[in-house]
């Protein structure tokens, strides 16, 4: 009797183990840094991820030393933004292992401007000390599930913020994707994400005294993609939106007659081609 419950304990152990195998999602591998830091932001960020790996199936060192051409395509002309199709894309946030990564700007940043008191080598310094400290993420998956390739314009950042569920039940950004800056040179280029492959980000898992469900944007064309729900804790006054104006406006970026329309776009909300139109016939 011993022996039948031991086999059928240990056929149990197996089982578990191969449906966990099956199921779990890949892994990023991270350099396990040191001093990792907890941000705690009492206002709305700008969003600085970034693409850490590209086509796999496995868990996966990231981020890539460098992006494979072979991983690329271009195009000449400036933005596949009304090109793009609608993708069968699936956006999962892994909350199951801790990860940390680089790169972001964990502070709200002054532009610098000519004429301003710091150098801009100074500045730079500044800045990439900061840039240069690893933050505590979420990993960010992105699947293709459809039987095509999916095109994803190569902006950096990459265009995702994350999103907050405040007490009145709204989902609203909790975080904005800077102003983009056209290049003097026609064309642009687009990574490949192959059917059945994952591609990788990540964002920050902030901390605060509200606790909240969270969930990731993206926007891929004039497609937007959002990601599973998970529970994690911000400050409310990171919904505030007040500081756009003036930021525009420090960025040099700033159009009057177009303000809610560049609004919408710091928030990957697709914007459609007559309301520009319409603003300049007024």
């Amino acid at each position: 009797m011993r022996k039948i419950l031991l086999l059928f304990v240990v056929a149990l152990f197996i089982s578990c183990e191969k449906k966990e195998k099956k199921h779990r999602l890949p892994h990023l591998i991270d350099k396990k840094a040191k001093n990792v830091i907890q941000v705690n932001s009492k206002v709305m960020l700008a969003s600085k991820s970034r693409f850490l790996a590209y086509n796999f199936k496995k868990d996966v060192g990231v981020p890539y030393a460098f992006l494979h051409l072979k991983e690329m395509t271009s195009f000449d002309f400036f933005s596949l933004y009304d090109i793009l199709p609608k993708y069968e894309l699936e956006i999962i946030v892994d909350t199951s292992y801790s990860f940390a990564a680089d790169r972001y700007e964990y502070k709200r940043i002054p532009h610098w401007r000519w004429g301003d008191d710091q150098s801009f080598e100074s500045y730079s310094n500044a800045v990439g000390k900061i840039r240069n400290q690893y933050v505590n993420s979420y990993p960010v998956l992105i699947r293709n599930g459809g039987r095509e390739v999916a095109l994803f314009e190569a902006f950096h950042p990459f265009p995702i913020i994350q999103e907050a569920l405040d007490t009145d039940g709204i989902w609203k950004p909790i975080e904005f994707v800077e102003p983009r800056v056209m290049g003097c040179i026609p064309g642009t280029a687009a990574y490949l994400l192959m059917p059945g492959t994952y591609m990788a980000t990540s964002v920050i898992r902030y901390q605060g005294d509200f606790k909240t469900k969270i969930r990731v944007k993206i926007q891929n064309g004039r497609s937007n993609y959002y990601s599973n729900e998970v529970t994690g804790y911000i400050n409310r006054s990171q919904f505030n939106q007040d500081f756009i104006y003036e930021y525009l406006k420090d960025f040099r970026a700033l159009r009057e007659l177009y303000f809610e329309g560049q609004k919408d776009l710091m928030f990957l909300n697709p914007v459609d081609p007559s309301y520009w139109d319409s603003k300049e016939q007024q």
